[in-house]
């Protein structure tokens, strides 16, 4: 049996999620062959889920930000003024998935329709959806048109997987494809880590998409005063202080 698994190439969510869904799916199906389709993200792909045949391809989901990390408006909607000519281009490319038995989409689109297609299940699983991200910019910044296919797409999926903390307005939209399920987390034991003192350890992350940018690095600069605490924060935010302890970018934050 074979699956294909697209992952949207935003933030690093999709592939640590998908890393759980995919142990759980060789425990029920020893023999399952998977292919990942990413771009952006295809080197973390290879360290996250090792093993398992790769296709380096750019799955349309975008969205821009500033140096400072909020939204980038007018890129965003520069961006998706083409975004469903995009996909119909892309569906065409991908159409032909005779040797594949189901689908695994988190979250693109346009999978859903590539399934439906050749006839085959598909299976959605994400915390948000990008309708719905993109719905609660005021003013507009894609055309309800956009987002209008980007409903009608989900909606071809057989079922849709959310966790908790998913927002509730996602739920009633797609209810009759919904099914709600507990978080979903690797079972992982990290490698043993030499800590460097007894106080309490706290791991600073940002989102893979890096929106918070400016209020973590101003968090950043006041965590050598919490002399109790020993903070392991990524590399990327080179400070220094004998409570702090970087993590290298080749070392995975999900392993602390």
């Amino acid at each position: 049996m074979k699956t294909k698994l697209y992952v949207t190439d935003e933030g690093f969510g999709p592939l640590v999620r998908q890393s759980a869904v995919l142990q759980e799916l060789s425990l029920l199906l020893p023999s399952l062959e998977v292919i990942l389709q990413t771009e952006k993200h295809l080197i973390d792909a290879k360290r996250i889920l090792p093993g398992i045949e790769y296709q380096n391809k750019f799955n349309n989901i975008l969205w821009h930000k500033t140096a400072q990390g909020t939204p980038d408006t007018k890129e965003i909607n520069e961006y998706y003024r083409n975004y469903n000519s995009l996909a119909v281009t892309f569906i065409k490319e991908e159409d032909s998935q005779k040797d594949i038995d189901f689908i695994l989409s988190d979250f693109v689109y346009e999978a859903f329709e590539i399934a439906q297609r050749n006839k085959i299940p598909s299976f959605g699983i994400a915390h948000f959806t990008w309708d719905w991200f993109f719905s609660k910019f005021y003013p507009p910044v894609i055309s309800h048109e956009v987002i209008y296919k980007m409903m009608e797409r989900a909606m071809m999926a057989d079922v849709l997987f959310f966790p908790p903390y998913t927002p509730r307005e996602i739920i009633k939209h797609y209810q009759s494809k919904v099914i709600e399920v507990p978080l979903i987390v690797r079972k992982h034991v990290p490698v043993k880590k030499d800590f460097a003192s007894n106080a309490k350890r706290i791991l600073f992350i940002d989102s893979g998409s890096g929106v918070n940018k400016l209020a973590m690095e101003s968090i950043v600069k006041q965590l050598h005063q919490y002399k109790s605490y020993h903070f392991y924060l990524p590399s990327a935010f080179t400070i220094q202080a004998d409570n702090i302890t970087l993590i290298p970018k080749s070392e995975l934050l999900l392993d602390y």
